[in-house]
């Protein structure tokens, strides 16, 4: 956003969050941000637009928000938490009541999906005006043509665990026919159980076409967009993820789930294959026809990239100084 900002808008950037450390260096971490919160708050700014997630963001913005309450101040919270509504619903009553005023009276919250907006405006008891559904943006790369190859490479970002459906993806793997498997590796790149779902790779007896490994950087992450066939992504819980508008852009086919705002970006056949969370033959089918089938991966990719040009990074911040043009007005 920072990046993409048009020039008669003028940011002051505060994070909040140490991406190091324990409980008590980022506690401290945060109470020293919240001193610069109060200074930029103590001139007025026009605009304070705080974006929020569960459990220890939810918690920090509580803060922040009631603080800008304090100053008057014209407030637009962003969402982003692809479990919030999990979290929310589990939080004592009283706390719940807390967030009904406090994040209550922002001037506007932006959301995910038309879903999530549903969500938000009971949870936090806002007028329906005052909800605006923005897609995640995403920046349009220029790409050149694969190299084809006998291989067939399956791609995945983010947390490595249950929520993001890796082991899910390890047993439909393993349900795949030889002749079909011996052509398919999946890379997938992010923190969380890297070494628990390569042991279990292992004790399904696929380990040879998954390879795990941590985050890379922005360069890595571009060259191995270019070289995938296909992004899979079996999650249980999303917000709309930005890799999966990521690999989009790169005219790469998804396999992903019907969950969060990722229906409403994707239609199934059309530019991916949406599934069930927890289908696991459904999912091990979807692979094996997108992997036998180039022709279907290059249409469902060409797609997939007409579909993320709608998502632009510019038209995104065109949409934002829109909102605050409305607001100041």
């Amino acid at each position: 956003m920072l990046a993409n900002t048009p020039p008669e808008i003028k940011y002051t950037f505060i994070g909040t969050l140490c991406s190091s450390g324990g409980k008590f260096r980022k506690s401290a971490y945060f109470i020293k941000k919240l001193g610069k919160v109060l200074e930029s708050l103590s001139k007025s700014p026009n605009i304070v637009h705080i974006h929020f997630s569960q459990k220890g963001s939810f918690f920090r913005k509580l803060i922040v928000i009631y603080l800008c309450n304090i100053f008057k101040a014209s407030v637009v919270i962003h969402a982003h938490g692809s479990e919030f509504d999990k979290f929310f619903n589990k939080l004592p009553r009283p706390i719940k009541f807390i967030a009904q005023r406090t994040f209550g009276k922002s001037r506007v919250l932006i959301c995910l999906s038309e879903k999530w907006a549903e969500f938000y405006r009971k949870a936090f008891n806002m007028p329906p005006e005052n909800v605006k559904v923005i897609y995640n943006p995403v920046g349009i790369p220029q790409i050149d043509n694969k190299e084809s190859s006998h291989m067939v490479k399956l791609i995945g970002l983010g947390r490595i665990g249950k929520r993001k459906g890796v082991y899910d993806l390890i047993d439909a793997v393993a349900l795949i026919k030889e002749e079909v498997r011996k052509s398919i590796k999946i890379v997938w790149h992010g923190d969380g159980e890297i070494r628990e779902a390569n042991e279990y790779a292992l004790s399904r007896g696929v380990e040879h076409h998954f390879d795990f490994k941590s985050w890379i950087g922005d360069t890595e992450k571009k060259n191995l967009l270019k070289s995938a066939d296909i992004f899979v992504l079996p999650s249980y819980d999303e917000g709309l993820p930005m890799a999966l508008l990521e690999a989009m852009s790169y005219s790469i086919p998804v396999i992903t789930t019907n969950v969060g705002g990722i229906p409403e970006v994707i239609s199934s056949g059309t530019e991916g294959i949406l599934l069930t969370p927890g289908d696991i033959i459904s999912l091990k089918v979807a692979i094996e026809d997108l992997a036998k089938n180039r022709d279907l991966r290059q249409s469902m990719g060409e797609n997939g990239r007409r579909a993320s040009e709608q998502l632009d990074i510019t038209s995104y911040m065109l949409r934002i100084r829109n909102i605050y043009s409305e607001i100041t007005i």
